[in-house]
């Protein structure tokens, strides 16, 4: 079988901007024990800044097809939109990073009351779908 690989040569000049840099990927690391409510708030702000982190480097890699496949997930993408799914639908992987279901949910609680209480402001579509929705996820964050 021959198989032919290749890359786009891009590297990161600050490693800690790489989202798969372990630092990055912290949040999905099932905790040992029960978390409280501000140990909850920082792992769902931290997969909020990997998302972020996961569409800059695919803008900065002028990629416009993204796969999710195998990320843990709380998120519905849209060209031009983002939105979470009802909670019985919500992605096991994504549970499984949480010590309990119920902190799980919790988190997606969260996430939930700030997309519906709060103003994000869309950038303007000059910078595409991918740039649009780090930023948006950035406001997230900000806002987390």
């Amino acid at each position: 079988m021959l198989m032919k690989f290749s890359s786009d040569n891009f590297v990161h000049k600050h490693i800690e901007e790489d989202p798969f840099y372990h630092e990055n990927n912290k949040w999905r690391i099932r905790p040992l024990k029960a978390e409280n409510s501000a140990l909850i708030r920082q792992r769902v702000k931290e997969c909020v800044h990997f998302y972020a982190l996961f569409f800059k480097d695919n803008r900065q890699r002028h990629e416009t097809d993204i796969s999710f496949i195998g990320l843990p997930c709380c998120f519905e993408w849209y060209n031009g939109g983002i939105s979470l799914p009802a909670a019985i639908e919500l992605d096991k992987k994504w549970i499984n990073c949480f010590y309990s279901e119920d902190q799980a949910y919790r988190g997606y609680d969260m996430l939930k009351t700030l997309l519906e209480t709060q103003q994000l402001k869309w950038p303007d579509r000059k910078i595409g779908w991918v740039g649009q929705t780090q930023s948006v996820l950035e406001q997230i964050h900000d806002k987390l």
